[in-house]
């Protein structure tokens, strides 16, 4: 695409796009390939002709269980292939739409603002990719009575940025829209917006765990924790024993990361060299072994289960106050009415 090379190639990406390459992406989920096939595709877009030689979706539909890494995948293949745009001389313009940073208390300003970021991906002198995270939040069912005019307004606005109103289908732009949850979306808008759609299911092979927690735990130290109990860990992880259900890929980071810094600074230690507090690390991260790490999960995996626990038996003392507090409010008025009629 020698078209661009020059003052026309030049790459830019997101802030809040995470600093992932693909290599850092486990598992195969099949998203992967999709991507790589349709970031490929992209760099085949002229800006000079206004068309791709390679056809494409407009809109990938992303779903799947909360945490189970369609953010992080998307990001890492955002990143890579900036970085391979650039070394190739391809223009190219990575983004993020959330919809809270369009936010305003000014009527009107949201679906204005997002007009904007529709022209200026429109005007990019090259192909754009946009991740868009927590679409089913934005794509709110139209019927929903509590959807005040402001929203009704920025979804329609985004309607047109999916359907290919705003953005044209012409193979410069691609949009990931991701969701945890599509059922609060109807079905019209799912039939009009989504050209492709790809789910992504929580791993099913222990051995993406155990890499997983390798991956997490071992970035500044090799643990003495031996191969086999390595793959005792992702045995462990895939099943969850003891869980409601099993914990997301997120979650397992939240507890393994727990593990590194779940130690204590004496206060004579402040302001003591770099190089100490180093040394008073390393001790504690020597000492993480195959129980500090299934016992550690263990915790994590019971203190949500009891936070859960009591959150439904709170919810279930209110909404038994709230019905007592109703019944006595019918009966007041029952025995007002019995005393009018006599």
């Amino acid at each position: 695409n020698g078209d661009f090379k020059g003052i026309f190639s030049r790459v830019e990406v997101d802030s809040r796009i995470t600093p992932a390459k693909i290599e850092d992406v486990i598992g195969q989920t099949g998203l992967e390939t999709l991507l790589t096939d349709h970031l490929s595709k992209l760099s085949g877009y002229n800006h000079e002709r206004r068309r791709n030689v390679h056809a494409l979706p407009l809109c990938t539909f992303v779903f799947g269980v909360p945490g189970c890494g369609k953010t992080f995948n998307v990001h890492a293949h955002f990143q890579s292939f900036a970085q391979l745009y650039r070394e190739k001389g391809v223009p190219g313009w990575f983004r993020v739409l959330s919809i809270t940073d369009f936010g305003s208390k000014y009527q009107n300003e949201t679906p204005l603002k997002l007009q904007q970021f529709a022209t200026e991906c429109e005007e990019f002198q090259g192909p754009v990719a946009i991740y868009v995270p927590d679409a089913d939040v934005i794509l709110q069912s139209r019927s929903d009575a509590h959807i005040t005019q402001e929203q009704k307004q920025t979804m329609g606005i985004m309607f047109q940025f999916f359907d290919g109103t705003l953005i044209r289908k012409t193979g410069k732009t691609l949009i990931y829209a991701d969701a945890n949850y599509t059922d609060g979306i109807d079905d019209a808008t799912k039939s009009r917006i989504f050209d492709e759609v790809f789910v992504m299911e929580r791993w099913n092979k222990p051995e993406y765990f155990a890499q997983l927690a390798r991956q997490t735990l071992e970035k500044d130290i090799i643990l003495p924790v031996s191969e086999e109990e390595w793959a005792k860990v992702g045995e462990y992880l895939l099943e969850c024993p003891g869980a409601d259900e099993p914990l997301s890929n997120r979650e397992i980071g939240h507890a393994l990361r727990k593990i590194t810094r779940n130690y204590t600074v004496p206060m004579t230690m402040v302001g003591a060299p770099y190089e100490e507090h180093e040394k008073h690390k390393a001790q504690h991260i020597e000492g993480i072994n195959y129980e500090k790490i299934i016992t550690t999960i263990n915790e994590y995996i019971t203190t949500r289960q009891r936070m859960d626990q009591m959150s439904l038996d709170r919810k279930a003392k209110d909404e038994y106050r709230q019905f007592m507090k109703d019944l006595g409010t019918k009966h007041v008025s029952g025995t007002n009415e019995a005393t009018d009629a006599t």
